[in-house]
């Protein structure tokens, strides 16, 4: 299904690299990307892109993810996380103080 698509929509949370399947999806979805052009449109929930440029915040992930899987799969993650965090994208915060109900949610996007 994620082959017949036009384009993709990824919401990135914190604890998206302890996910296999997530990894697993995302890397797919590069692919796609590099291959045949079709877009990816990154939603950064509660993240900022540069955690994805860098990885740090998810060292603990891979390292447990190393126990299970090959280096070549890792470092295919890895690029995966690092093309996301590079792509024009949207961040979300939460505003945790009180808001009016115009501006509930707040969205930015990094060009």
């Amino acid at each position: 299904m994620v082959y017949d698509s036009v384009a993709f929509i990824v919401i990135l949370s914190p604890d998206y690299a302890k996910s296999r399947w997530c990894l697993d999806e995302l890397a797919k979805l590069c692919d796609l990307r590099a291959s045949l052009g079709r877009p990816i449109l990154p939603i950064f929930y509660e993240v900022d892109p540069w955690h994805f440029r860098k990885q740090s915040p998810f060292e603990k992930g891979f390292e447990e993810h190393a126990k299970k899987f090959g280096e070549e799969e890792i470092e295919r993650w890895r690029g995966a996380m690092n093309v996301i965090g590079h792509i024009s994208s949207y961040v979300y915060r939460y505003m945790r103080t009180p808001v009016s109900s115009s501006s509930v949610l707040f969205l930015c996007i990094f060009i």
